[in-house]
């Protein structure tokens, strides 16, 4: 179930043009480069808000164990990295990095 929801990811992700990188093991993927680049100088916060909100929409698409658990924007100056955890070790309401 894991997988399906890994897939359904990496499929969202790559149609919206961000090359995602997957790391499996670490439940991480690596996201580059950012199509809201632009729009994050004004409204950073929001725009990255929606995008997480987006990821863990899609997840809930397929049935599974994964939910996001943080979204860590512009980790180098055009990408960003997303977490993934597993359900049961799910507390409050995923994060949002710095």
């Amino acid at each position: 179930a894991a997988q399906a929801q890994l897939d359904v990811l990496y499929e969202h992700l790559d149609d919206a043009g961000l090359q995602p990188d997957v790391d499996e093991i670490g439940l991480t993927f690596e996201l580059a480069p950012c199509n809201f680049h632009d729009a994050i100088e004004r409204d950073q916060p929001l725009v990255c808000a929606v995008h997480a909100r987006l990821v863990g929409d899609v997840l809930r698409q397929v049935d599974g164990p994964l939910a996001l658990k943080r979204l860590d924007p512009f980790v180098t100056p055009h990408s960003c990295t997303l977490q993934l955890m597993r359900r049961r070790d799910a507390g409050p309401a995923p994060e949002q990095g710095p």
